[in-house]
Parts: C-alpha cells; sequence; structure tokens
C-alpha cells in the first residue's frame, strides 16, 4: 500500500498531480535475489496498460502490476542544495 507524505503530497500537485513508479529488475544470486526500490516519476508512463491506475490522497498513481500490493510503503520529498526529487521509504531489498 502506498501513501504520500504532505511535503511530496503538495509537491505532485503542484506538479500536475500524477505519478507513477517506475519497476525495476529483479537480480538473483546464488542463494538470494533482491530488488531496488522502484523510481517515483511524476508525469504518466509510457506503457500504461502495464501499470494499475489507483487515486491515493487525491493523486492519480500508476503502479507496476508486478508491486506486491502488501508492502506499506510511503512517497517521501528529499532536496539537497535546492534540488527536490521523490523517493520511496519502507522498501526492503529482498
Amino acid at each position: 500500500m502506498l501513501t504520500i507524505s504532505p511535503k511530496a503530497l503538495a509537491h505532485v500537485l503542484g506538479k500536475g498531480g500524477v505519478i507513477y513508479l517506475e519497476p525495476t529488475p529483479r537480480v538473483a544470486a546464488c542463494c538470494a535475489s533482491v530488488q531496488e526500490a522502484p523510481s517515483p516519476r511524476l508525469g504518466r508512463p509510457p506503457n500504461e496498460g502495464s501499470y494499475r491506475r489507483e487515486e491515493i490522497q487525491g493523486v492519480t498513481c500508476y503502479l507496476p502490476r508486478s508491486l506486491p500490493e502488501d508492502r506499506e510503503v510511503k512517497l517521501t520529498l528529499r532536496g539537497l542544495f535546492g534540488l527536490r526529487w521523490l523517493e520511496l521509504d519502507g522498501w526492503s531489498v529482498l
């Protein structure tokens, strides 16, 4: 389940109110497999058919169909030297 922090919500709504989570590949090694957190992006995904659309806190979110629905993750806004970007908190790589 995805939640959005207040700062991230204000940022996304100011940029059009639409985001998608760009999926990352799962990498398997000899004894485990890992997957980095999906990358949050502003706007609509290039291939909307690969995503499920949900309205979360007034934001249109396109989530990868492969995203586990039992994961609790939070969209947050980070910043450094005037640059701002969105990140997912709470993602486990395993």
